[in-house]
């Protein structure tokens, strides 16, 4: 085996036990430039408890704004917590204008800010229907 395929397999097991938390998933994000290992994070992500990775919120938002390839993993996350959690989306939405400020107009950060706050995120009840104009955000609670 080969010190390549020997250094993955380690890796592996060190995402798969119970060593591998937020703090080093998080860590693996900003570190990392393998798209597999990226993704395999990502994915990851959904898997640990809420309250642990909201404590690092600002650094995923950060890493969202300043590095697109750990961006394109953690939006799936970011939007699916968004959708379930509206304390969740107004801290994100915080972030993003707080971090966003004096990047492009154009930027990924600035998109997720602008559908979250125009409640694009927002579940929405088989039964219930969407105006053109959204005037009330009704979310969960977390």
């Amino acid at each position: 085996m080969d010190s390549g395929k020997r250094k993955q397999s380690w890796l592996l097991r060190l995402f798969e036990s119970k060593l591998f938390d937020p703090a080093l998933a998080i860590n693996y994000l900003f570190i990392t430039k393998e798209p597999g290992i990226l993704e395999y994070i990502g994915n990851r992500l959904f898997s640990f408890p809420k309250e642990e990775i909201d404590f690092y919120l600002p650094q995923l938002v950060n890493m969202y704004i300043t590095m697109h390839p750990v961006a394109e993993v953690l939006h799936p996350y970011l939007v699916a917590r968004c959708r379930e959690c509206v304390d969740f989306s107004l801290k994100c939405a915080w972030l993003l204008e707080a971090y966003s400020h004096g990047h492009k107009k154009k930027s990924q950060g600035s998109r997720l800010r602008t559908l979250i706050i125009s409640g694009d995120l927002v579940p929405v009840a088989k039964e219930e229907k969407r105006t053109a104009w959204k005037t009330s955000f009704r979310g969960h609670k977390c």
